[in-house]
């Protein structure tokens, strides 16, 4: 347990390092309303002392990860800036296994990354958007087979993506999809 608490420690702090958002899945007794995750004040006192002793790491899984990018202007219209950081952040997400919540610059994920992906069996809600917009998205079609593999998924965002209909024949398998944003696809 202390190595793989470790371990998630490291990924913790680079991910933060390069700009991504990152929370940890909480413990409560009661449950919250749906879309609502446990607060840290609301988790059980004993997981709250066992935290402040060991460490998030030690006690707490990764729960969700946001990373939206770098931007910067180019003319009159702004546009991503494609670099080695949105990267390393796709790959260290790679390695977290539990994850429910993920939301990447869709411009730096592809089909090898979703199919390392360790939590793709866990993900409650994806957010794949492109923040190249209009139609600046990068996925293709082909790039969402490993999506079959996101049963659990119920919320998926392929905004400004430039797919289309075969791509989304791959979701059949989501079988509680309830929310699929398509603005500014091909479809």
């Amino acid at each position: 347990r202390r190595s793989r608490a470790e371990r998630q420690r490291r990924i913790v702090a680079e991910l933060r390092e390069n700009g991504a958002y990152v929370e940890y899945r909480y413990f409560s007794f009661t449950k919250p309303a749906a879309g609502v995750a446990v607060r840290p004040d609301q988790e059980f006192f004993l997981c709250t002392w066992l935290r402040r002793c060991l460490g998030d790491d030690f006690v707490c899984d990764v729960d969700s990860v946001g990373y939206f990018g770098q931007y910067a202007a180019s003319g009159a219209q702004g546009h991503r800036v494609a670099n080695a950081q949105a990267h390393r952040v796709a790959e260290l997400v790679q390695t977290l296994p539990r994850l429910r919540n993920l939301s990447l610059d869709g411009d730096s994920v592809n089909r090898a990354v979703l199919e390392a992906m360790q939590s793709l069996e866990t993900l409650e809600s994806l957010g794949l958007g492109s923040n190249t917009i209009p139609h600046g998205g990068k996925l293709s079609d082909d790039d969402l087979v490993p999506l079959e593999r996101a049963k659990r998924l119920g919320f998926l965002s392929l905004r400004y993506q430039p797919i289309s209909d075969a791509g989304i024949s791959h979701l059949k398998e989501c079988r509680d999809l309830e929310v699929l944003m398509l603005l500014g696809t091909d479809i």
